[in-house]
């Protein structure tokens, strides 16, 4: 690392703890992070100065997060399971795209308890209904944004014998 960064000596620190260097502003400081960090990373793996990235499946733009349309296309194009391991992977993909589903808990219960042990594979129409209603929740899922923390916020919770959620608004 020191190697890679020995260009730049004169202008930042090889420690941090120690206090930067006297000099030059820190808008000259700014202006060598494109000269320095294609040096540190991988340039097919950053972005700068863009309005909107795409960030492990979510899109990221303005304050927003919102879910990767390729991924929300990939559940919507999932065909229903024929067994437990296509279940299994078809629920991961949903679930990491809980936070923006209202209700997921409660929505994929028939769907879990279909993977139990004792339960044998039947893929009826509660089911079905399960399958469709959460495919269906992904395509109206929310934009979410950053809190504004000049309002008040609530904290809404709900409960049952199965689940429980909560969300902060």
């Amino acid at each position: 690392m020191a190697h890679v960064l020995e260009e730049f000596a004169n202008l930042m620190p090889a420690e941090l703890s120690r206090q930067l260097p006297p000099g030059r502003a820190v808008e000259h400081r700014i202006e060598l992070v494109p000269n320095l960090l294609p040096r540190l990373l991988i340039r097919k793996k950053y972005e700068f100065s863009k309005e909107q990235i795409t960030f492990l499946s979510h899109v990221v733009s303005n304050g927003r997060i919102q879910m990767d349309r390729k991924k929300v296309e990939a559940i919507l194009d999932w065909p229903a399971p024929q067994k437990v391991a296509e279940l299994r992977s078809f629920l991961g993909l949903a679930n990491y795209y809980s936070h923006f589903i209202q209700g997921y808990s409660k929505m994929v219960v028939p769907l879990t308890d279909l993977l139990k042990k004792d339960r044998p594979w039947m893929w009826d129409y509660e089911y079905k209904d399960a399958f469709k209603i959460l495919n269906e929740a992904v395509t109206s899922a929310p934009v979410l944004q950053l809190p504004d923390f000049t309002k008040a916020f609530e904290m809404h919770t709900d409960t049952s014998d199965r689940v429980i959620g909560g969300v902060l608004m």
